[in-house]
């Protein structure tokens, strides 16, 4: 999964420049594609220079976590129309609320959901787990209020070609 090591790492990149930005650590550029690419020349690989290209092109560092860029890449490999990354939806319960995947021609909204959002650890810090739920779900109230459908999957469907096309095609994923 070479789109999802570049995708962390993109978006590590980006996290790192705003402190910089924000004065927290030395100034430094954030790496880009292009530096991937003259990395992947000065690298001159005999094999799979191709593939390397392709998985940098298809790179984005506004996925958040590695089920994000799986599920990106099933919907393109799939032959599913690409989604937008992390739409705002303003003014949701007096603030912004961020999703996943956006399909704006349906006003579709998608989130990958994995159990570390809900499950105690260091995502939920001290909020206790039922309130994360009931949260979310009035998040979740609140955009379906703003869209024509709201789906949500996780690990077991994203890793499964087969039952993440007929997740997709049941929900009306625009195909590409």
């Amino acid at each position: 999964m070479g789109v999802t090591m570049v995708d962390h790492a993109l978006r590590v990149e980006q996290e790192r420049a705003e402190r910089e930005r924000r004065g927290e650590v030395p100034i430094r550029p954030a790496l880009t594609r292009g530096d991937l690419y003259r990395e992947l020349a000065l690298v001159n690989p005999r094999t799979g220079r191709r593939r390397a290209e392709r998985v940098i092109a298809f790179t984005n560092p506004l996925a958040a976590n590695p089920g994000e860029t799986l599920s990106r890449v099933r919907i393109f490999q799939l032959g599913f129309e690409a989604p937008e990354l992390q739409v705002c939806f303003p003014d949701i319960l007096g603030g912004n609320a961020w999703v996943d995947f956006f399909w704006r021609r349906v006003r579709k909204i998608g989130e990958f959901d994995g159990f570390l959002k809900y499950g105690t650890g260091p995502v939920l810090g001290n909020r206790d787990p039922s309130s994360v739920v009931w949260q979310e779900k009035q998040r979740e109230d609140a955009l379906r209020a703003q869209v024509n459908s709201f789906d949500r999957w996780g690990w077991d469907l994203a890793l499964s070609p087969t039952r993440f096309h007929a997740f997709l095609t049941e929900r009306g994923v625009p195909r590409a």
